[in-house]
C-alpha cells in the first residue's frame, strides 16, 4: 500500500530510519535531508527563471535556455496560453 499521494507521518524506527505507518515506507533520514533540499533548490530555481522569463529580463540566448529547462522540469510554470509568445 504504497501511495505517494498522501503526505507523510515519520515515526522513528531507528537511530538513522524513520518509518511511515500510513505506507509502511522506511527511509534514511539523510535521504529525507537530501532529497528535501533537492526539492526546495528546484522550487527556487523554477520560481526565479520563470519570473526573469515574463519579466523580459533575459537575452535571447538565456531565455531559450530558461524556456526550455522550465518546460522539461515544471510545464506548469509556464501559462499554457503565453508559452509561445515567450519565445
Amino acid at each position: 500500500m504504497n501511495d505517494s499521494k498522501h503526505v507523510h507521518k515519520w515515526e522513528c524506527l531507528r537511530a538513522d530510519k524513520l518509518i511511515c505507518h500510513r505506507c509502511n515506507t522506511v527511509a534514511e533520514i539523510d535521504t529525507l535531508i537530501t532529497n528535501n533540499r533537492n526539492d526546495a533548490y528546484l522550487k527556487a530555481k523554477v520560481d526565479i527563471l520563470s519570473k526573469q522569463l515574463y519579466a523580459g529580463d533575459l537575452k535571447k540566448d538565456a531565455r531559450e535556455k530558461a524556456y526550455a529547462w522550465l518546460m522539461e522540469h515544471s510545464p506548469d510554470a509556464i501559462k499554457k496560453d503565453e508559452q509561445v509568445s515567450l519565445l
